[in-house]
């Protein structure tokens, strides 16, 4: 029989979550999992860091904290440790406690991870978590993402313990004669993933013998399939997706996405769906259930509709068009741009840098050359209301010159331009001021709008 340890290595090798060498942050919280994945992990050719959060709910917590310490160090682990005041936090942001906790610990996480400079985040949930949340998940009501429980991987997120129950990780911890900490509130069953675990989770393994591993080789189908539609609706949205003949189409389709209806009313109603689901997250939503299947009758009936979505994103079906727009506030900018020097944002950056005078451009490309003498003060901003600019003999306000070139007021308003004392020097996509054109035989300065 196999022991914990060499099914670990199993378990890690058949996913691929490390590689020898590569630093882990561990999420600690000195119970029975996370120290049984922290013994798992030292012998591992890795360097392990272990993380613990104090959410401060208890009077006992900041106790809890110095035993993590006292547990990490007592097998050689450095440790890192932060606190939040996780009631607040839920009040701030309107969630209950363990959404406020879980938002805290992965922010806590990914900070702590960058300041060690750790290659991933190891959590250690067990198969126990993994089907209370799939059970969990049924009861509020889901799709086979929700049906499929934990990823095994999420970005930089790996949980190498989900092949183990929690009571292998307790008596592996009893074994080796590891102290852990008992959380009082694992008992309270004011939580709900608590009631699922005390009272459904036991009711669900008497049903079926074997129905905890059952359930998670039910997930690693969903997840499977679940991928393969998403595959397959992406390549749907990507021949329904209109494309502009424009050099920002790129830039332009991050804030308004416009696909063909008929294409999308002719696929199946989950793939349509499915469809649906993907266009709006590509926008930065998150639809319902019910406002994607909405959209989706609305595509395959011909119905005018339009659903503001969470996050800020408008979804519209059209007669011709399913149509998403970012209507998300857009922040005020004004950055100083040196030379060479390069200014970032939200999906974009524009670099300058010195440089003889380069081929001739139409105006609308995206590398572009000024006048070096106009470059001492320029700044990135966004364009204003009253701002016009002079190209050759036509001077042109700003966001009328740029809706005319069918730029959408989604686009518009976030699209930096380049401007010093004087006014705008350059709007990507538009052109360069008349004033700032180069000369032949003059410095110049090129200035270059990417899209990221």
């Amino acid at each position: 029989m196999m022991t914990l340890q060499e099914r670990f290595r199993r378990f890690v090798d058949l996913h691929g979550l490390f590689s020898p060498g590569d630093c882990i942050l561990l999420g600690f919280s000195g119970g029975a999992d996370s120290m049984c994945l922290l013994s798992l992990l030292v012998e591992e050719p890795v360097r392990v860091v272990a993380a613990h959060l104090d959410h401060r709910l208890r009077p006992e917590s900041g106790e809890e904290a110095k035993r993590c310490r006292e547990l990490a160090t007592s097998v050689g682990v450095e440790f890192v440790c932060d606190g939040v005041d996780v009631r607040a936090l839920a009040k701030h942001e309107g969630v209950g406690i363990e959404e406020a906790g879980r938002l805290a610990r992965y922010a806590f996480f990914e900070k702590a991870r960058q300041q060690v400079c750790a290659q991933l985040i190891a959590t250690a949930h067990t198969l126990d978590d993994h089907v209370e949340t799939m059970l969990l998940n049924l009861a509020r009501g889901a799709g086979m993402r929700g049906l499929s429980g934990i990823p095994v991987r999420r970005d930089a997120i790996v949980r190498p313990l989900l092949f183990a129950r929690k009571s292998e990780t307790e008596a592996f911890c009893r074994e080796r004669g590891f102290d852990f900490i008992q959380d009082p509130s694992n008992l309270d069953e004011a939580h709900a993933r608590v009631r699922a675990r005390q009272r459904v989770l036991p009711a669900f393994e008497h049903l079926h013998p074997g129905a905890v591993d059952n359930a998670a080789r039910t997930a690693a189908i969903l997840r499977d399939e679940d991928a393969l539609l998403d595959s397959l609706a992406r390549f749907e949205l990507s021949v329904a997706r209109e494309v502009r003949n424009h050099p920002l189409s790129r830039w332009i389709s991050r804030h308004h996405a416009r696909y063909e209806r008929a294409r999308l009313a002719a696929l199946p109603v989950a793939l349509r769906r499915r469809a649906v689901v993907l266009a709006v997250r590509e926008m930065g939503g998150s639809p319902t259930f019910e406002i994607a299947d909405a959209l989706a009758a609305a595509l395959a009936n011909a119905e005018r509709m339009g659903a503001n979505v969470e996050q800020g994103v408008l979804a519209q079906v059209t007669g011709v068009a399913l149509v998403v727009k970012n209507r998300r506030r857009v922040e005020p900018l004004e950055q100083r741009l040196g030379v060479p020097g390069v200014v970032s944002g939200e999906g974009w950056r524009i670099v300058a840098v010195g440089g003889s005078t380069p081929r001739r451009v139409g105006r609308r490309a995206l590398v572009q050359a000024v006048r070096a003498s106009l470059c001492d003060s320029l700044s990135v901003r966004f364009a204003c209301r009253g701002d016009s600019i002079r190209i050759g003999s036509r001077e042109r306000k700003l966001l009328p010159a740029l809706k005319a070139e069918g730029i959408p007021v989604e686009a518009r308003i976030r699209l930096p331009v380049v401007a010093n004392a004087l006014g705008v020097v350059w709007a990507p996509g538009l052109g360069v001021a008349e004033r700032a054109r180069s000369r032949s035989g003059e410095a110049v300065v090129s200035l270059r709008f990417e899209a990221l």
